[in-house]
C-alpha cells in the first residue's frame, strides 16, 4: 500500500513541477523521495515490533505468488488474479461472483477487448455519461451527481472520500485512497456494489436475476427493452458457464431432469442431457451389468412421455424390471468409492458410485441401500436392493451412466457380462448373454434417407425443401416449433441442438438462450416464451451457418432417425418407405411408453396382425396395419394436450399410404403425393 502511495504522490507531484516549468526542484524532490523509502526500510521492523502491524511493501515471494496466479487460467480465459477479485466481491457485497465475471466478460471480454478512459481528460472526455472502467459503468454510477472534479492539470484523479461525500459508488479495493476505474481490482469490486445495490443477491433465481440485470443495463445504456432484456440473457448465459467450468472436478452437481436440483458434493460437474463423449475421458473398461438376474430393458435412454408427469422428458438412463424384482440385489458395475447414498428427490433412495476415469453410476429407486457415502466398493458387490421409491410406477432399477455428471447412453459401457454379489464367479447367467446386437439390415441410401425426410417436411412445413430455419409458435403447448424436425423448446430436443451447435460454435446467436431452453425441459410450463426475447432472429440468422444445419443433422438422426432404424430392425422392417415410415411416426409420436407413443403403436399392429415380418408376416400388410392403428391414435389420442392438433393430422397418415398403395417400397423418385388438397413430388 505505501508503494503505491508513494508512486502516486510520485506521479502528482513530478506532473506539477514539469507543468510549471520548475524542472530545478526536481532532484531534490527525488532525493526526497529516496530517503523517505529508506527510513520506511529500515523503520518496518521497529514499527512492526511496537504495533504488531507490518507495513505493505510486496516481498520476492508475494510477486511470485502473484505471477502464478496471473498465469492461472480459468473460466472462460480469466486469470486466477481475477477470479480472486470476483469472489472477494463477492464476500463483500454478497453477490454470485460468478454473475460478476459475466458481467465483465460481457461488458469486455474481462477487460481484454476495450481500452477504459487511459487519461481521464477533463470535460475532454468525462461527462455523466461517459463510461468507465473495463465494466463501462457511467460516470455518474462511479462518483456520483455531485462529484467535484479533483484534478492536477488535465488530468482528473477520483479520491474515494470526495465519491463517498457526492454519493457515488465507486470503491477503493486496493486501499491507495483513490477509486480509480483504470485498476481492475477497483474496478470489480465498484460493479459488485452496484449490483447489490440493483438488488442483485445470492441464491437469486433466474428470473430474479433477468429482472435485476435489466435494471442494471438500462441504468448504464440508453437502449431498448430488447436490448436490455439480451443483455441479460447474455449475461445469464455466461453466468452459468463460468459456474459449471469452475466447479472442481471431484465437486459434481446433479440435475435430475425428472425430479428438480439436488447437490452432491462429490459428483459431476453438469448436466445437460448428451450421448456424445468428451475426447478427454478414460473410462473403466468392460462394466459389468448392474442386475445378475435379467437384462430385461422396459424403458431406454432418450426423450420419452414421463410416465407421472406426463410430458416429453429426456430418460437420462435406462429402466431395468422384470417379475418378482422387488428386493432383488443392484450389483456393482465396477471397483469404486460411494460418493453418494440417500434420497435424491423423484431418484428416491439412491446410490452413486465413482468408478474412476471422469466416470460415474448411479442407481435409482432403491428398495434399500446397502453401502455408505465414502466406502469403497468391489465389482459385483451388491449395493443396494431394487425397488419404488421416489417417482416410480412400479419396481424396477433405474441405472444411469454420467460422465462429469452430466448422463450419457449406458449402453455403449456395458459389455453385459455379470458379476454377481460377492465377486463368486463372473460366469453370465442362462439366457442372452451378449450386448444387444447391431444392425444387421442394409442402411438406405442416402437418396433414400434424403426421400424420407422431405416426406417429413411435406407434413411438417408444406415444402419437399427440408426448412432448417424455420422457427414459429404454434400454441400447441410446446413452446417454439424449429427445425428440420421440427424441434421445440418446450420437450428438449430445440435444447439438445443449441448446446450441439454452441460445442461446435461457441460465440453463435443461439447459445444466450441455453439458460432459458434448459430451465423448459423441467418446467411446470413448457410452453413458456417469456424467457426467449429474439429467439426466432435468432434461430432464422443461425440457420445461415453450415455448422448450425450439420448440429441439427446431427439430433435428428440422434433422436429419430437412427431409433427409427433400430426399431424397423426389431420388427424385421426392411424396405425404405417402411423405414420413412417409422421415421414419421417417431417424429410426431415420440419413443415414449405412453398409449399414444411409437412403440405402443408397434405393438398394437403386432397383437392386431398376430406377428411382424420378422415373425413371417408380410410387410406390406403389415406396414398397411400401423398406418391404420396410427390414424385410430392421431383420431383419438389418449394426451388431451396433443388431441385437437393430432385429430387434424391423419391426412399424413393418408399421404403415406397412397405411397404404400403405389407399391413403391424402395421410396424409387420421383414420385408424387397428395397432402392437404396439394400435390408433392418428391425427386
Amino acid at each position: 500500500m505505501g508503494e503505491k502511495v508513494l508512486a502516486r504522490l510520485f506521479a502528482m507531484v513530478s506532473a506539477a513541477i514539469a507543468g510549471s516549468g520548475m524542472i530545478i526542484f526536481l532532484i531534490p524532490f527525488l532525493l526526497i523521495v529516496a530517503f523517505v523509502a529508506f527510513l520506511a526500510m529500515i523503520l518496518g521492523p521497529i514499527f512492526t515490533l511496537i504495533t504488531g502491524h507490518s507495513i505493505d511493501i510486496p516481498s520476492d515471494v508475494d510477486r511470485e505468488a502473484d505471477q502464478q496466479a496471473e498465469s492461472q487460467i480459468g473460466p472462460l480465459g480469466m486469470t486466477g488474479t481475477l477470479q480472486a477479485y470476483y469472489q472477494g466481491a463477492q464476500q463483500q457485497y454478497q453477490v454470485p461472483w460468478a454473475l460478476v465475471a459475466a458481467v465483465h466478460y460481457k461488458e469486455s471480454g474481462f477487460g481484454g477487448k476495450v481500452t477504459p478512459n487511459s487519461d481521464n481528460k477533463v470535460g475532454e472526455q468525462l461527462n455523466d455519461n461517459t463510461h468507465l472502467s473495463s465494466f463501462n459503468l457511467r460516470r455518474k454510477i462511479w462518483v456520483g451527481s455531485n462529484y467535484t472534479p479533483y484534478k492536477q492539470q488535465d488530468v482528473e484523479y477520483f479520491p474515494a472520500k470526495r465519491i463517498s461525500d457526492a454519493g457515488g459508488y465507486g470503491v477503493d479495493a486496493d486501499q491507495d485512497s483513490y477509486a480509480d476505474p483504470k485498476q481492475t481490482w477497483d474496478a470489480v469490486f465498484t460493479a459488485a456494489r452496484y449490483m447489490q445495490v440493483k438488488g442483485i443477491a445470492l441464491n437469486q433465481s433466474d428470473d430474479q436475476l433477468r429482472k435485476h440485470l435489466i435494471a442494471y443495463y438500462k441504468d448504464n445504456r440508453d437502449g431498448t427493452d430488447l436490448q436490455a432484456q439480451e443483455y441479460a440473457q447474455d449475461v445469464l448465459y455466461y453466468y452459468h458457464e463460468i459456474e459449471k467450468q469452475a466447479s472442481d472436478a471431484n465437486s459434481y452437481t446433479i440435475r435430475p431432469i425428472d425430479s428438480g436440483v439436488v447437490d452432491v458434493p462429490g459428483y459431476g460437474n453438469g448436466s445437460d442431457p448428451v450421448s456424445d463423449i468428451p475426447t478427454d475421458i478414460n473410462p473403466p473398461e468392460n462394466l459389468s451389468w448392474p442386475t445378475p438376474f435379467t437384462r430385461t430393458i422396459t424403458s431406454p435412454f432418450g426423450y420419452r412421455v414421463h410416465p407421472i408427469k406426463k410430458t416429453r422428458r429426456l430418460h437420462t438412463g435406462v429402466d431395468i424390471a422384470a417379475p418378482g424384482i422387488a428386493g432383488k440385489p443392484a450389483a456393482a458395475v465396477a471397483d469404486g468409492k460411494v460418493v453418494f447414498a440417500g434420497q435424491m428427490g423423484g431418484y428416491g433412495n439412491t446410490v452413486v458410485i465413482d468408478v474412476g476415469g471422469g466416470i460415474s453410476v448411479l442407481y435409482g429407486h432403491l428398495q434399500k441401500i446397502l453401502v455408505s457415502k465414502g466406502s469403497t466398493v468391489r465389482n459385483g458387490q451388491t449395493v443396494g436392493l431394487i425397488g419404488s421409491t421416489g417417482w416410480s410406477t412400479g419396481p424396477h432399477l433405474h441405472f444411469e451412466v454420467r460422465i462429469r455428471g452430466t448422463p450419457v447412453d449406458p449402453m455403449p459401457y456395458l459389455t453385459g457380462k455379470v458379476v454377481f454379489p460377492g465377486n463368486e464367479q463372473t460366469d453370465k447367467p442362462s439366457g442372452e448373454t451378449k450386448p444387444p446386437a447391431k444392425s444387421n439390415l442394409p442402411p438406405s441410401s442416402s437418396a433414400q434417407k434424403r426421400r424420407t425426410e422431405q416426406i417429413t417436411s411435406v407434413f411438417e412445413n408444406g415444402t419437399t425443401e427440408i426448412q432448417y430455419d424455420y422457427v414459429e409458435y404454434l400454441n400447441d403447448g410446446r413452446g417454439y416449433t424449429s427445425g428440420k424436425a421440427g424441434f421445440t423448446t418446450g420437450t428438449g430436443d430445440a435444447y439438445e441442438v443449441v448446446r450441439q451447435y454452441t460445442n461446435r460454435v461457441p460465440d453463435n446467436p443461439l447459445a444466450r438462450f441455453l439458460p432459458e431452453l434448459k430451465r423448459l425441459i423441467s418446467a411446470t410450463a413448457p410452453d413458456d416464451i417469456s424467457g426467449l426475447v429474439g429467439y426466432e432472429k435468432a434461430w432464422k440468422q443461425a440457420a445461415k451457418d453450415p455448422q448450425f444445419l450439420a448440429a441439427q443433422d446431427a439430433v435428428t438422426d440422434q433422436m429419430y432417425y437412427n431409433p427409427a432404424l433400430k426399431h424397423a430392425e426389431r420388427v424385421g422392417v426392411t424396405t425404405a418407405l417402411g423405414k420413412a415410415i417409422f421415421y414419421d411416426s417417431i417424429i410426431q409420436h415420440g419413443e415414449g411408453d405412453d398409449p399414444d407413443g411409437f412403440p405402443a403403436l408397434i405393438e398394437k399392429t403386432s397383437n392386431k396382425a398376430n406377428g411382424t415380418p420378422k415373425s413371417g408376416v408380410n410387410e406390406k400388410e403389415w406396414v398397411t396395419m400401423f398406418l391404420t392403428v396410427r390414424q385410430d391414435v392421431l383420431s383419438h389420442a389418449h394426451n388431451p394436450d396433443t388431441r385437437d392438433e393430432w385429430s387434424r393430422s391423419v391426412g399424413r397418415v393418408r399421404s403415406l399410404m397412397q405411397i404404400v398403395k403405389s407399391g413403391n417400397f424402395d421410396l424409387n423418385g420421383p414420385f408424387t403425393f397428395e397432402w392437404e388438397n396439394k400435390p408433392y413430388t418428391i425427386q
